[in-house]
C-alpha cells in the first residue's frame, strides 16, 4: 500500500516492470540484473511496510478503486458502505433505490423473512445520482451482454486484488480477499466504531445475532465497558442503602 504516499499507480507499476525487464535484457552483464533484482527487492520491501501501515479506508480509496473499473468501483463502494451482498448488488432495481431519503430496500434477500433498509453514505448516493437511471424494474447493475441479472463479479475485481497485492503471500483461503470481503469490512469498521452487534446484525440482514459474533472481537475495550457499567450498578444501590440490585 506505499503506492500512495509515494505517487505509485498501476501505470507506474507496469513501467517499473518495464524498466527491469529491460536491465534484464540490455546486455550489460550479471551485474546490471543483479543490481535491478536488489533494487526491485528494496522497493519491495519498503512497499511492504507501507502497505502494512496504512489505513485501510486510505487504501481503497487511493489504490485499489483506481486499479478497477467503474462499474466494478460501483459495486465494490455499494458493499462496502452499506454491506450487501453480491447477490444483493446483483438484483438491484431502481425502484429499490430511494435517493430523496437517501436509503435502500433490499429485497429477496438471503433470509427471505423480511426485507431490509440501509441508508446510503454520501459517496454512494453520489455514484446513483450520476448513473443513468432506468424505469422502476431496471436492474441498477445488468450483465453487460444479456442485460439480465448477473452471475457473479466482473473479472476486474480479481485482477485488481491480484494487481494491488491485497492476496501476496496469503495461502489460506479464507483470509484472502474476494467481493464478499467488502461486506465484512463494512461490518468490521462498524464494530470497531462503537456500533451494537445487534445494529449491525440487522444492516446486514443476519438470521441470528450468533452470526454476527464473529465480529465480536473487534468491539473496542467491550470489556471494560461491561465492568465499568456494573462498577456504577453497584455504586448506585450502595449509595441507596441496598445490597441487591432490584429485580
Amino acid at each position: 500500500m506505499g503506492w500512495a504516499s509515494e505517487g505509485w499507480t498501476p501505470s507506474k507499476v507496469a513501467l517499473k516492470l518495464a524498466e527491469l525487464k529491460a536491465a534484464a535484457t540490455t546486455g550489460k552483464g550479471e551485474s546490471r540484473l543483479s543490481e535491478a533484482r536488489a533494487k526491485a527487492e528494496a522497493e519491495k520491501q519498503q512497499e511492504q511496510k507501507e502497505k502494512d501501515n496504512m489505513p485501510l479506508s486510505i487504501y481503497f480509496d487511493e489504490i485499489y478503486y483506481p486499479a478497477i473499473s467503474q462499474e466494478t468501483y460501483e459495486m465494490a463502494l455499494l458493499s462496502l458502505h452499506c454491506g450487501l451482498r453480491a447477490g444483493e448488488v446483483f438484483s438491484l432495481t431502481w425502484k429499490d433505490v430511494d435517493l430523496e431519503h437517501g436509503l435502500i430496500t433490499l429485497l429477496d434477500t438471503k433470509n427471505k423473512s423480511k426485507n431490509r433498509v440501509v441508508s446510503m453514505t454520501a459517496d454512494v448516493k453520489t455514484i446513483f445520482m450520476q448513473m443513468d437511471q432506468g424505469g422502476k424494474q431496471d436492474l441498477v447493475f445488468p450483465d453487460r451482454k444479456s442485460g439480465g441479472t448477473r452471475k457473479q463479479i466482473s473479472k476486474s475485481f480479481p485482477r485488481a486484488v491480484a494487481e494491488t497485492g491485497l492476496n501476496d503471500g496469503i495461502d489460506d483461503r479464507r483470509q484472502r480477499v474476494t467481493f464478499h470481503t467488502m461486506r465484512h469490512t463494512f461490518a468490521s469498521w462498524l464494530v470497531m466504531a462503537g456500533i451494537s452487534l445487534y445494529e449491525v446484525k440487522e444492516l446486514l440482514g443476519h438470521a441470528t445475532l450468533a452470526m454476527t459474533e464473529r465480529y465480536a472481537h473487534l468491539a473496542p475495550d467491550r470489556n471494560k465497558k461491561a465492568a465499568s457499567t456494573m462498577e456504577k450498578v453497584f455504586q448506585k444501590n450502595a449509595d441507596h442503602g441496598n445490597k441487591v440490585v432490584n429485580i
